[in-house]
């Protein structure tokens, strides 16, 4: 990626920190905000870890194979985790577990994740996991934005001035990395004609 690619998402993250200072201090909880950077983080290694493995395993397996075997290995990771912090027994005692209706709502969420996931591996099958963050980050400034809406909430000058430039950064972000396919697409053409 260019220089211009990466400073293109400075107003995404600028845009994220206002939106945060926008929520009000009432709102703010240090603890919370380091899992989020942490999470944020680790997050964006998965994305370029999933884009490596892509990018060796696409001509051998599926995607939905790939989503597959990804989400499966997950399970000796999380069964420990959940026994660990308690959740796993409390389940039984959920005042849900003999309702159908519940069962299927989360049924319904999981899918609705594996669709995201599923998603976002075939965004990272054609594009860079850079591009996936930068999307990822319009997803969330648009949740916000319909989240506003349907709850009728109030916001703040930080909070709509955040949601405005993380909005233009994408913006930014698209018409640069559109400039720059172009470009190379032309440099091509000209050196491939006689």
């Amino acid at each position: 990626h260019t220089s211009m690619a990466y400073l293109s998402l400075s107003p995404l993250i600028i845009g994220a920190v206002l939106v945060g200072l926008g929520s009000g201090s009432q709102e703010f909880n240090l603890t919370g905000t380091i899992l989020m950077v942490i999470a944020t983080f680790a997050s964006s290694i998965k994305m370029v870890t999933t884009h490596a493995v892509i990018r060796q395993v696409r001509d051998e397996m599926g995607m939905v194979s790939f989503l597959f075997w990804l989400e499966l290995s997950m399970v000796p990771i999380l069964i420990p985790w959940a026994w660990l912090n308690g959740e796993l027994s409390t389940v039984a005692s959920w005042d849900e577990y003999n309702e159908p209706m519940a069962w299927t709502f989360i049924l319904v969420v999981a899918v609705i994740g594996g669709l995201r996931a599923y998603v976002q591996n075939m965004v990272l099958k054609y594009n860079s996991a850079l591009t996936l963050a930068a999307a990822n980050i319009l997803i969330q400034a648009m949740t916000i934005l319909i989240s506003i809406w349907v709850f009728n909430t109030s916001t703040t000058t930080e909070m709509d001035l955040g949601i405005a430039i993380s909005l233009g950064g994408y913006a930014l972000y698209t018409m640069q990395k559109t400039m720059n396919k172009k470009k190379s697409t032309n440099t091509k053409a000209a050196s491939a004609s006689p």
